[in-house]
């Protein structure tokens, strides 16, 4: 059938009426022949949630006196394809098939909507019969989503977090070492104001053994203590900066931040903070590797985030010291949905503040129900909010940086659940 003649058919069919009379033949008693009947010739499936499938018997039947012969069964349907016929031919064998008087053969329609809309499907089938050698058999359905789901959500602290700086101990790290120094009061502000249970520990870009004490709110005086470890860990490491390699070899069983080890906890949630004025050197783990890695030791992506301080991506930056572009630790925080900030900025305190902050706050929600992606709106406090993405593996929600939702703040989220079909 010509594509016109088959758009034609199907504008038919949405214009007519559901009910029809069926052509049901009576074999003349002096005459020896076949006769075609197909059941049901029109079908309208009526509203079928999107995601869900409704399913219908087409039965082909031999109402004559000698066998009917059919050789051949096309389908059309509108686009997209949310009508589907069964493989017909792996059910009832190879066309063309033989139907004695009387017997038939059935094959499923299916209806299986992926969005809004009015879909069409039309079969054609071809027999000997002499009196209708080809049958037309018309479906059509609408798919609809159920009623928008709400939800709110409650933003809290992180009650117990570990945090593991890696500091770059390269030649060109002086003035950014002071800058973590001189402001470091203002990362443990917000800390000790919070009231959170953290442990602080230390290695750099070209080693993963621990620099100096584990910090922890048993410690007395924690910016002290902090300041002579980062003046101990200098600028006289190596120019082959390899910042993840280490993260990752000091958090393995057996490295000095693992499990097993003091500053391992199960119930935490660790965070892993780069700070680098050049990128990473691609050593044996790769960015994906070391997400897999704390991802899956930790249980799950609601327990590790990564941040960095380095530079600008795309690009670099220049001013207050110039850094590369560090392409390879940006991979590692949007991974991980953390927060990258610029190493050239003259004002370190908003930055390690904005860390901070960000490190006792949860980034990611997860939804009560599976929502279809383009229909979820978000607000916070009331207001419209825009920067999140939706990652359809863990059906949560997650925060861009600057813009995780303060403690105690009311994250409200509507959408369009997947529908759930029984």
């Amino acid at each position: 059938m010509g594509r016109f003649l088959r758009i034609l058919s199907l504008v038919v069919l949405s214009a007519g009426c559901s009910e029809y009379t069926l052509y049901r033949p009576t074999p003349e008693p002096n005459i020896v022949a076949p006769a075609i009947v197909v059941e049901p010739e029109e079908f309208d499936f009526g509203d079928t949630l999107v995601g869900c499938e409704e399913a219908l018997d087409v039965t082909i039947t031999n109402v004559g006196n000698a066998n009917l012969e059919v050789d051949r069964i096309d389908y059309y349907i509108s686009y997209p394809a949310d009508l589907s016929i069964d493989d017909y031919e792996s059910q009832q064998g190879d066309l063309p098939w033989t139907i004695a008087p009387e017997e038939e053969i059935t094959i499923e329609v299916y209806h299986n909507p992926t969005d809004v809309d009015t879909d069409y499907g039309m079969i054609n089938v071809y027999s000997d019969d002499p009196v209708r050698p080809m049958v037309e058999v018309y479906q059509n359905g609408e798919g609809i989503y159920e009623d928008r789901y709400e939800e709110t959500i409650e933003q809290e602290e992180v009650g117990i977090i570990d945090i593991l700086f890696v500091i770059d101990n390269s030649c060109s790290m002086g003035r950014n070492q002071t800058n973590l120094t001189d402001n470091f009061d203002i990362f443990m502000n917000v800390f000790q104001a919070s009231g959170v249970d953290y442990q602080i520990g230390f290695v750099t870009t070209d080693s993963h053994d621990s620099q100096g004490v584990l910090i922890s709110t048993a410690t007395v005086d924690p910016v002290t203590e902090v300041t002579q470890i980062i003046d101990d860990i200098g600028t006289t490491g190596s120019a082959t900066e390899r910042g993840i390699y280490h993260a990752y070899e000091a958090l393995q069983t057996g490295g000095d931040f693992g499990p097993g080890t003091d500053f391992w906890r199960n119930d935490s949630k660790l965070i892993v903070i780069f700070i680098s004025d050049e990128d990473d050197t691609m050593g044996s783990v790769s960015t994906s590797d070391f997400k897999t890695y704390v991802v899956s030791v930790k249980g799950g992506s609601d327990y590790v985030t990564a941040h960095a301080v380095a530079g600008d991506y795309p690009g670099g930056c220049n001013g207050n010291g110039d850094a590369a572009e560090a392409y390879r630790y940006y991979t590692v925080v949007s991974n991980l949905n953390g927060t990258f900030l610029s190493i050239c900025q003259e004002d370190w305190g908003t930055p390690l503040e904005i860390l901070a902050n960000e490190s006792i706050l949860l980034s990611s929600f997860p939804l009560t129900r599976e929502a279809v992606e383009g229909t979820i709106y978000i607000e916070v406090d009331g207001l419209k909010e825009t920067e999140w993405i939706y990652d359809e593996s863990t059906n949560s929600i997650y925060f861009n940086e600057y813009h995780v939702p303060g403690a105690g703040s009311l994250i409200y989220v509507s959408y369009i659940p997947v529908s759930d079909c029984f």
